[in-house]
């Protein structure tokens, strides 16, 4: 809709939630009173590495958004979306990163000005590069590659290497969808899958003589396994 999508980010975020809980925590290192050592500090703000750090944040934040007059998003609650008169304005919230976009840059420029006297704000233009999303300004898929019959001769290889590197079959798939019109965008994305194969050509799994005739699978995603990440 060739509306205007900026990028902010909060710095200290986390230091500027309130907790609604008790906390205590050690004296920091090089700030223990020597005469009260055995001493604790309660917490009346939330500080980095918190366990309830981050909740604390997105409380306060979120409540300034309602307070303003934005409404959360029942699908993602981490996007916020403002509608007076005719005017729009949408803001979707990452931690510390957000983008905001509207129909009206009078009210977002209002809007920004309001949130910087609130929390302290660093804008960073207009978006660029956003949890993995990359914008284009031209409609299709940016800067065409211009060498297209190089780019689906090794896309074409990379098919063959399928057969016995089924660790790329997704990539090489991904890469295939764009052979009828490669963007330089598309070609470094198959320069990536070359540096990977570049990088893993001694790595395999092997099969003896001894091996036993058990089937089994192998994955890289243990799916959200792991208790400490």
């Amino acid at each position: 809709m060739n509306w205007e999508v900026t990028q902010m980010d909060v710095k200290n975020a986390f230091l500027h939630g309130d907790l609604t809980e008790v906390v205590y925590m050690k004296q920091p290192a090089g700030f223990v009173d020597k005469s009260r050592p055995d001493h604790v500090c309660l917490l009346h703000k939330a500080i980095y590495g918190l366990k309830q750090a981050p909740r604390a944040w997105f409380d306060k934040f979120s409540s300034y958004l309602l307070e303003f007059g934005f409404i959360c998003s029942i699908k993602d609650p981490s996007l916020f979306v403002y509608s007076r008169n005719k005017d729009v304005i949408m803001l979707l919230l990452y931690v510390d990163d957000m983008i905001i976009t509207g129909n009206n840059s009078e009210a977002m420029a209002k809007f920004k000005q309001n949130l910087s006297g609130q929390f302290r704000m660093k804008y960073l233009g207009q978006m660029a590069y956003f949890l993995g999303i990359q914008p284009h300004k031209a409609a299709g898929q940016g800067e065409l590659f211009e060498n297209p019959k190089y780019f689906r001769s090794l896309a074409g290889k990379f098919q063959y290497l399928t057969l016995t590197r089924p660790d790329i079959q997704f990539a090489v798939n991904f890469i295939c969808q764009k052979m009828h019109q490669p963007s330089v965008s598309d070609f470094n994305l198959l320069k990536r899958v070359l540096r990977y194969i570049k990088g893993t050509i001694t790595m395999g799994i092997n099969f003896a003589r001894n091996t036993d005739f058990v089937l089994r699978a192998y994955s890289d995603s243990n799916y959200a396994g792991c208790p400490y990440t």
